[in-house]
This record gives C-alpha cells, structure tokens and sequence, in this order.
C-alpha cells in the first residue's frame, strides 16, 4: 500500500513538473531564422580593338565601309562566353578603345573602334564598363565625348569618363542598384587611370586620374550614402608583368584602408595575382589584373584572361552585406581561320573537359592542346597566390556545344538591337 501511494506521489510530481516546462516553453519567442539573398558580379578585362579585329568584324570585307552599324558585327567574339554572363547579376569590363562612326578606324597605338562593338558587347550580357585608361583620349574630344553617347545609347553603364564636370559631380562615384525577390544592395564603383599615354584631356571632358586625394574625397562621398559595398577598378600596373609593382600595392592598401571592399585591375594585359589583403582590420578582395578579354596582342601570356567572380550575400533580417566567396575562369583568345581565310577572333572558356565541344567550334587538336596549356600556366599562377574555386561550368557546358560553329556560320549583321 505504501509502495502504491509513494508511486502515485513520483508520477504527478513528474507531471507538474513536465507541464511547467511545457508552459515555460510556449511563452519563449519564437526567432526566426536569418534567410540570405545571393548575388553574382563576373569582371573581365581589358576590351581592346587592333587593326585584325576591326577587319575580322566587317560583314562585307570587300565592300567600302560606311560606318553603318550593319557593316560590322562583334558577335561572335562573345558567342561562347555570353550564356555565363546571361545567369549573373551584373557583368562588368573595361572598354579600352574609343568608339567612332566617322574618319578612318584604326588600331594601336590610337583606338578608334565602330559603334557596333558597344552594341554586341551589351547583347553579349556586358552591363557596365569602365572607360578611364591610357586609351581613354585616343581620338581627342570627340572620342571621349562619342564613346559616351554610343553607351548611353545601348543602356550600357559606363565610369570614369565624363562629359563636363557637372555630369560627374552629378553621376560619380557610380551607384548601382540590384534587386532580387524584393530585396536588394547597393554597390559604389570607382574607376580611375594612372594616365592618359601623355595625350591631354580636352575640356571640358574629364578623366579620372589616380590621385590619392581626390580618391578619398570620392570615398567619402560614397561613405554618405549608406552603399553596401564599395570596389575599385584601377588601371595601372606594369605591361606584361606576371605580378603586381609596389604602386600597385601601395595603392591597394590605401584603398583598402579606406574602406573599398574589392579592387579590380587592368592595363598589364596579362593575368596578375588574386589575393585577399588585410590593412588593420580591414580586408578586401584584390585581383590585381585580370589581363585581355579579347585583343589581338601576340606577346606571351596576352591571350589569356580571367572571369572573376565575387558572391554577394545580404542576411535578410540583420541586412548585413558582404562578399561571402570568390572564383574565376581563365578564357582564351581564339583567333579562327576560316577556309576562306577569313579570321574570326572568340573568347573561349577554358576547363572543358571535352574535346569534342571544342571541336564542335572550330579548334583543331594543335588549338586545343595550345589552349590547355596556356590555360594551365595562368591557372598554376593564380593558384601559387591563394587557392581559389574555378566557376563551375556544368551548366554551360551543353549550351555551349549547341552554339553555332565558328566555321560553319557567317557571322550575323542582325540589327534588331541597333536600331
């Protein structure tokens, strides 16, 4: 009897005291978790023009040229590459030749390209482009002034040049804004030149310079708008040179040092290191050059560029941003040759597997072999430096073997975008 009472005693205590907690339990606040939104920025290059280029882009070589949009056409240059800039969020490049639509075109030393090139470069997924660089003056007023409006006219974003100094107090440091599922971040972008190849700039146009003072001013202008994130997209550099000069790093840290978050070169127009730099307790990631995008430079390693990557992550609850990761692609740049003759220049990812997809374009086994092997040298370079992800490309690959040959298919004067 006593065991039953002292039993019946245990169980309604263990009741009492599971329903307290249980009642203790329900009147916690429930805390949500912290969802993320993603984004994607892919940088390339430089974009340059030389005299083969301007020639492989004519539609009817043997016919004289009159400046029309129609007598040109750049897309195949971009054929393999745009189904990687049609998934991300914003694609950036540095445009390094003036456009024109009169006189004669010409390569280097002063680049004067058709308009045509602003038009296939958006339609290959290109948002915005830088335009401050050594090339920035190469056809005086009017090239500044022309590639400006060319741009404006194909809703291709552009920095570092400007018409007059109202339109860059007006515009500059550039804002952009990018929203996805109803949440969004914006980013500030500098863009700036160590020159202008000793060719004056022509008022009342304006071209960024490198100037420490005026660097920090333009910071501070963008401190005050509350961006999320601030990158820089410096031209500078020594030509040819694998890695980075002390301006370069010295320049880095002062930026960093001021806040910027990612800093992008160009001018070497080869393949310099990625790195990720710590200045106090502030970090940035820094892709010192990524060299060509599409060129027609024969000096070594010039027909090997980079896509960077930089992943952006905004916590929806905290709305704390930051660049969450980073990858990169080497490319290349194919020069074609038609059994007519006839060149065509492409931009070609490298890390496919497959021979066969290359075949499929155009390359024959010397092609594929020379580009592996170039590939893989800048590949092994990047890597020295900081081991970082390739861009995955199983999603891209079928869609590029699908894409017309090189060969097979005379490049298209559509003008269904230009008009």
């Amino acid at each position: 009897m006593y065991r039953f009472i002292i039993f019946s005693l245990f169980v309604v205590i263990e009741f009492n005291c599971h329903h307290n907690k249980q009642k203790a339990l329900d009147h916690i606040p429930m805390i949500k978790l912290d969802s993320v939104q993603s984004y994607t920025l892919h940088f390339v290059g430089d974009i340059m023009g030389h005299s083969p280029q301007i020639a492989s882009a004519k539609t009817k070589p043997n016919r004289k040229t009159k400046n029309s949009l129609n007598d040109f056409n750049y897309e195949p240059c971009f054929r393999f590459i745009k189904p990687i800039f049609e998934t991300d969020d914003l694609t950036i490049g540095n445009l390094e030749v003036t456009l024109s639509n009169k006189g004669k075109y010409s390569g280097y030393p002063r680049f004067r390209s058709p308009d045509r090139l602003a038009y296939d470069l958006k339609n290959s997924g290109i948002d915005v482009l830088t335009t401050a660089n050594n090339h920035s003056n190469d056809n005086g007023l009017f090239g500044v002034l022309h590639t400006l409006d060319q741009l404006d006219s194909t809703s291709i974003h552009h920095i570092g040049t400007y018409r007059n100094k109202t339109e860059r107090d007006l515009t500059y440091p550039f804002i952009h804004q990018i929203t996805k599922n109803k949440n969004s971040i914006r980013i500030g972008f500098l863009n700036y030149t160590y020159g202008t190849n000793g060719l004056p700039t022509k008022e009342p146009a304006i071209v960024n310079l490198i100037d420490t003072t005026q660097i920090a001013t333009d910071i501070k202008k963008l401190d005050s708008t509350n961006v999320d994130l601030i990158i820089a997209l410096m031209h500078w550099g020594s030509e040819y040179k694998l890695n980075e000069n002390r301006q370069q790093k010295a320049i880095s840290k002062f930026l960093i040092n001021k806040g910027v978050h990612a800093i992008i070169g160009a001018h070497p127009h080869v393949v310099q290191p990625i790195k990720i730099k710590q200045v106090g307790q502030k970090k940035a990631f820094v892709a010192y050059s990524l060299g060509n995008f599409i060129s027609n430079q024969q000096q070594t390693n010039t027909d090997v560029g980079l896509i960077y990557q930089l992943n952006i992550e905004k916590h929806i609850r905290s709305e704390n941003v930051s660049i969450s990761s980073h990858a990169y692609l080497p490319v290349w740049r194919y020069i074609h040759r038609k059994k007519d003759k006839r060149k065509v220049f492409s931009i070609l990812p490298s890390q496919i597997d497959s021979d066969s997809i290359y075949h499929s374009i155009g390359l024959n086994d010397t092609d594929i072999k020379r580009l592996r092997t170039n590939t893989k040298k800048i590949n092994n370079h990047i890597q020295n430096h900081l081991s970082l992800p390739l861009i995955d490309l199983k999603k891209y690959r079928q869609i590029i073997a699908k894409l017309p040959s090189l060969e097979n298919v005379e490049p298209s004067s559509d003008s269904s975008t230009v008009n």
